[in-house]
């Protein structure tokens, strides 16, 4: 029996470069960031006039890429930080709420960022049988110093 798959709802992931300034990589420096330390910033730095010229590049590339898919809506920033890690470290599974579209800017090089699919296996528990895009609960990206 011939059996046809169809993708219905994807989950879009839009990469931006936006290079890497050298003033901004200077600002992380001057917070004081020490190596092996876990460090978040305050969730305001796109109202901090030093951080707003890298918040006002990150908003104009996510309102780019949202009216590339097809929306017709004007993006606004409500929260904007710096999360600091040292090599192996990581943060938790987590959300952003109340986000129509959230973004990790990155400083350096480094593994990226690891997209969790939650809504299958929280009504259910389904046994996989062959690992493939379908059925896979999360997926990785390699991150380019530069790119949103």
């Amino acid at each position: 029996m011939n059996v046809n798959t169809e993708t219905i709802f994807p989950t879009p992931i839009g990469y931006a470069d936006l290079g890497v300034d050298p003033d901004w990589r200077r600002l992380v420096e001057i917070r004081g960031f020490r190596e092996g330390d876990f460090y978040q910033t305050e969730m305001n730095l796109h109202e901090d006039p030093l951080w707003k010229p890298l918040a006002n590049k990150c908003l104009e590339a996510s309102n780019a890429w949202v009216k590339q898919l097809g929306y017709d809506v004007e993006l606004f920033m409500t929260r904007f930080w710096i999360n600091k890690y040292s090599p192996g470290q990581t943060i938790e599974h987590h959300r952003h709420p109340n986000s129509f579209v959230s973004g990790v800017y990155y400083f350096e090089d480094c593994s990226g960022t690891v997209f969790h699919k939650t809504e299958i296996g929280k009504e259910m528990r389904v046994k996989i049988g062959n690992l493939n895009e379908y059925t896979a609960t999360s997926a990785g990206n390699a991150a380019k110093a530069g790119t949103l």
